[in-house]
């Protein structure tokens, strides 16, 4: 499992992928946070990709800025099948839901 939390650079993305390829099997990987997700205040740099899942495939989506720690737990969760996602109609309106990417 692969747990991302920043923006994604030029100089990374080589790196990263080699994590990846190198992890064994069943591969998952976690972006947490509005940075990993979309590049957050960096995205429009030329230094950095948009983010994670430019890169890698993403498997669940943590969002926030910062995410909550219960979001994060909730995710890790989540992508080890211990629980199911929660819906966001089920959620208090102060939690982040967590996006599952078949």
């Amino acid at each position: 499992m692969c747990c991302w939390w920043f923006p994604v650079t030029d100089h990374m993305k080589f790196a990263l992928q080699k994590v990846y390829d190198a992890m064994p099997t069943p591969k998952r990987v976690v972006a947490v946070g509005a940075c990993a997700l979309s590049g957050g205040a960096f995205a429009e740099s030329f230094v950095c990709a948009k983010g994670v899942a430019d890169v890698l495939p993403v498997d669940v989506e943590v969002p926030g800025n910062p995410p909550p720690p219960l979001a994060i737990l909730h995710g890790l969760l989540v992508v080890v099948r211990r629980k199911a996602p929660a819906s966001p109609a089920s959620m208090p309106p102060a939690t982040m839901s967590v996006t599952v990417n078949q």
